[in-house]
This record gives structure tokens, C-alpha cells and sequence, in this order.
């Protein structure tokens, strides 16, 4: 996530500071455009993913009834 981040702001950074100086404003525009996109979409999977896995491997603990084996949570 945290290259994600880093690289969405060098992508925000480094395109308006191109496009002033590029020929084909067009080009430059269109380049920004899509490595902004890219580097959001990649941060927004990043962070849902790393939930979804912490939820995944999180450990739960859960009290047993050693009469007839009813489980409950223990918080």
C-alpha cells in the first residue's frame, strides 16, 4: 500500500510538471490520467486484499460446552 501511495503521488507530481513542458499536451495528459487511475485501483486492491487476508488467518477464541459441545464466542 505504501508504494501504492507513493506511487500515485509521483504519478500526480511528475505529470502536472510534464505536461507544461511536453509537445503533445494530449500525450501527457492521457499518461497522467492513466498512472493516477492505476496506482488508485492498485491501492484500493491492495488495502480490500490485506483485509480480507487479516480477517482470513485472524485468530478467534471461542468457549466449548464439554456437556454438549455448543460453541460461543468469547467476546
Amino acid at each position: 500500500m505504501i508504494l501504492s501511495a507513493i506511487g500515485l503521488v509521483n504519478s500526480l507530481i511528475h505529470g502536472v510538471g510534464n505536461i507544461s513542458h511536453v509537445p503533445a499536451k494530449e500525450t501527457a495528459v492521457a499518461g497522467t490520467i492513466f498512472g493516477t487511475g492505476f496506482f488508485t485501483l492498485l491501492l484500493v486492491l491492495s488495502f480490500v486484499m490485506g483485509a480480507l487476508g487479516w480477517l482470513m488467518v485472524m485468530k478467534k477464541q471461542v468457549l466449548q460446552c464439554t456437556h454438549c459441545g455448543a460453541v460461543v464466542p468469547a467476546s
